[in-house]
């Protein structure tokens, strides 16, 4: 049996690359902006814990920041 490949020297077409990269870029950018509003939902939540409530789950108040993730 013989496995068939393919290779193909033809040039892509006049600005693929820049579409790419363009639209890579606004994806990475939507990822962060959705990271930093988890990180931020999770902040203001942890926040307005009390501190017996916080203590029940195992964090001090200097602590929400970096449970939370640092943005």
């Amino acid at each position: 049996m013989t496995i068939a490949t393919y290779s193909s020297t033809r040039p892509v077409p006049l600005g693929a690359v820049s579409i790419l990269r363009v639209t890579s870029a606004i994806e990475a950018a939507v990822a962060g902006i959705a990271a930093w509003r988890r990180a931020r939902s999770t902040r203001v939540a942890l926040s307005r814990l009390t501190d017996a409530q916080l203590a029940d789950i195992g964090v001090q108040r200097s602590d929400i920041a970096s449970v939370s993730g640092r943005f």
